[in-house]
């Protein structure tokens, strides 16, 4: 809800507007709550610091989780009124092509989630891992160090698990290994005995996941029913604090993730993070995953550029982005054609932890 003593003429003292756009409702609502509180959390940090550009950050914050064109809507009349001077969102990329159709080449927009690469248009900063970077070194590191060659891929049906799929395809050949069958399913499909079946009799060693909130859940809970996780691999780069909880911790046997977040990184960037995250907002508050990471450090690092520009306009941004370093709770990141050179750790979850197996150290987004 807008704040009725909004002035639309930005001036040193008037707000710097950021418009979050974070899921709230939908398959991907279960992200929403610890999104929305590191949004804050960065929000206030900034703010104590003198905000963006020497005027104080206001959140106005949009249901991503919504159809796509209904959020592009509801952005369409806040622009129209001049109320938002920067987007900072975490939503899926049917949502961030919408928003471009209204907003690109207005104001800058940090796109913080992993997503499926390939997007280069004036002031969208991507700070999320690409398949290149979150698929080619772990996949690769399973496929000989584990020897988990034979793999099924079971995705949602959108863009993500699409290009997903080929850079998988890709690399288990370029590996030596094989991807034996590929499966995408609409979004909040439950039903998987026929593809749990097909895989039982594929002999496959490895299951490659990207499904979505009650997909992935279902899914999981499918798969352990059948006591599959005593004899295959899972590799799922978007499993989370939040689909463990719904899953449970027992489903977690030879499952592994991949991220540029490690939530337990001794790194003193994320231990100051994570104790601020506690004293603001409690020992219940929702678990901090990579996704609300991303959107912690979507409000700093627009902060940091806009600091190093002297300036929120796209050009001027643009052009202090070129080897832009920032350092987030993710690490050292430098930015690489509006996309982020990042280190990428491969995850095994064991006993509710998250076990670090391997890091690949300042990966490059890609094509």
């Amino acid at each position: 809800m807008l704040e009725p003593n909004l002035v639309t003429n930005p001036t040193s003292s008037s707000p710097f507007r950021i418009a979050s756009i974070i899921p709230q409702s939908g398959p991907a609502g279960l992200f929403g709550p610890s999104c929305s509180h590191c949004l804050t959390l960065a929000v206030e940090e900034v703010n104590s610091k003198g905000g963006i550009i020497g005027r104080p950050v206001q959140l106005l914050t949009i249901d991503g989780g919504q159809r796509p064109h209904l959020v592009a809507d509801e952005l369409s009349a806040l622009l129209s009124e001049n109320l938002v001077d920067c987007i900072v969102g975490m939503h899926d990329s049917d949502v961030r092509t919408s928003v471009l159709r209204v907003a690109a080449g207005r104001l800058p927009y940090v796109y913080t989630p992993t997503y499926e690469g390939g997007e280069f248009i004036d002031g969208l900063f991507c700070l999320g891992e690409t398949p290149e970077q979150i698929v080619c070194h772990p996949l690769r590191w399973l496929i000989e160090q584990r020897a988990i060659g034979r793999w099924h891929f079971v995705g949602n049906d959108y863009i993500w698990p699409r290009r997903l799929v080929e850079v998988v395809a890709d690399v288990t050949r370029l590996a030596g290994g094989e991807l034996i069958d590929r499966d995408l399913v609409p979004i909040e499909y439950a039903e998987f005995d026929a593809i749990l079946d097909a895989i039982e009799r594929e002999a496959v060693e490895g299951v490659f996941v990207s499904l979505v909130g009650s997909s992935s859940v279902a899914f999981n809970r499918q798969f352990l029913a059948r006591k599959f996780d005593r004899v295959l691999v899972r590799f799922d780069p978007l499993t989370d604090a939040n689909i463990q909880m719904a899953i449970g911790h027992e489903a977690e046997n030879r499952l592994f993730t991949a991220s540029a977040y490690l939530s337990n990184s001794p790194a003193p960037r994320n231990q100051q993070f994570r104790s601020a995250y506690d004293r603001r907002f409690g020992a219940n508050a929702p678990e901090i995953t990579s996704l609300s990471a991303g959107c912690y450090d979507g409000v700093h690092f627009i902060a940091s550029l806009a600091a190093k520009a002297g300036s929120a306009e796209i050009a001027a941004l643009n052009q202090a982005s070129v080897d832009f370093a920032f350092e987030g709770v993710r690490g050292s990141v430098t930015v690489q054609q509006m996309h982020l050179r990042q280190s990428i750790h491969l995850i095994e979850f064991r006993d509710g932890l998250e076990v670090e197996i391997a890091v690949f150290s300042d990966v490059p987004p890609g094509r």
